[in-house]
């Protein structure tokens, strides 16, 4: 097996998915893929699938527990390194593959095979007609890379988990993804620990997937209970891995987001949570914030949770 493909699944039915549907559709096109390539579906719902059928062979994982992306993502590692399998294709439930992309990111596999320095391979990822990934991080937001771009990227970049073609050993020299970072920003701070081991992302430009992001609509489709374990996790980044004037310019910023967010929305939940994430970053010491944002991330039944994680685009407007 030269790729293991790991699709995570939260609380919808297969039939629903645009990801298994675009999945059994390559399939159907390109039967040789079923030579060299195996699929994974992890499942984070509260309870199985009573009856699990998909028009190609794939082996199912039911834990009883919403590991997140992380943790699925970490247990879809052990199964590959216990394969032999140096390559993992992640995927949410929400995106749309071209019929081309299983058997083009094969291609990228076999060709950056013997480039160590290559730890990943990602498309651009387009929600309505802007794209979200791979991007810059900056304080007040994500800035998308060009859609023009193709090749490696020698400076610091995420890429978005979902359709994202990672290295097995890269995975492992980093120890995997953070599991604390269970949903929001388990992206993020993987690129961070991959770059800062010497390796880099590979933007495969002639790729675009379209996906389905419930978080680019705060009051149709977020609910509070995400926001306010999204932006605990932003403050973590911000706290473990960026610099103090770093911080400083997030805490600016979110006084600010939260001015516009009780302009903006209906639900003024949301500017309220900014505004104590705000406070806390004032009053609370470091370790008091990282200590709320571990509590949060014990709170995994989130009603609008995904398996999505664009934060930076969507929580620094």
């Amino acid at each position: 097996m030269e790729m293991l493909i790991v699709v995570v699944r939260y609380r919808i039915s297969l039939e629903h998915s645009q990801t298994f549907a675009s999945l059994s559709k390559a399939f159907r096109s390109h039967p040789n893929l079923l030579v060299c390539t195996g699929v994974l579906i992890w499942d984070n719902s509260p309870t199985p699938l009573p009856e699990v059928q998909l028009p190609f062979p794939f082996e199912y994982r039911h834990t009883g527990r919403n590991l997140g992306v992380s943790g699925a993502y970490n247990c879809a590692l052990a199964l590959a390194e216990e394969k032999g399998c140096p390559w993992l294709l992640l995927l949410d439930q929400d995106t749309t593959l071209p019929e081309d992309f299983l058997s083009r990111m094969l291609e990228y596999a076999r060709f950056h095979q013997a480039s160590s320095r290559i730890a990943a391979v990602a498309p651009f990822l387009i929600c309505g007609s802007q794209p979200v990934s791979p991007a810059i991080i900056r304080v007040d937001h994500a800035q998308p890379l060009l859609t023009s771009f193709s090749g490696e990227h020698e400076r610091p970049a995420y890429a978005a988990n979902s359709g994202t073609l990672m290295r097995v050993s890269a995975l492992k020299t980093v120890g995997g993804y953070d599991e604390d970072f269970w949903l929001d920003y388990s992206d993020v701070t993987l690129f961070h620990r991959l770059y800062d081991h010497g390796m880099l992302l590979y933007v495969a430009g002639d790729l675009h997937l379209e996906h389905s992001l419930s978080t680019s609509n705060y009051d149709e489709a977020m609910s509070p209970e995400r926001y306010r374990n999204a932006i605990a996790a932003e403050g973590a980044y911000w706290d473990l891995y960026r610099s103090r004037w770093d911080n400083l310019a997030l805490t600016a910023r979110l006084f600010l987001r939260a001015i516009k967010q009780w302009m903006a929305y209906r639900n003024k939940e949301f500017s309220r949570i900014t505004w104590r994430q705000f406070r806390r970053r004032i009053f609370a010491t470091k370790p008091q914030r990282l200590e709320y944002w571990k509590s949060q991330s014990l709170c995994r039944n989130i009603p609008a949770a995904g398996s999505e994680d664009y934060s930076l685009r969507n929580f620094a407007s």
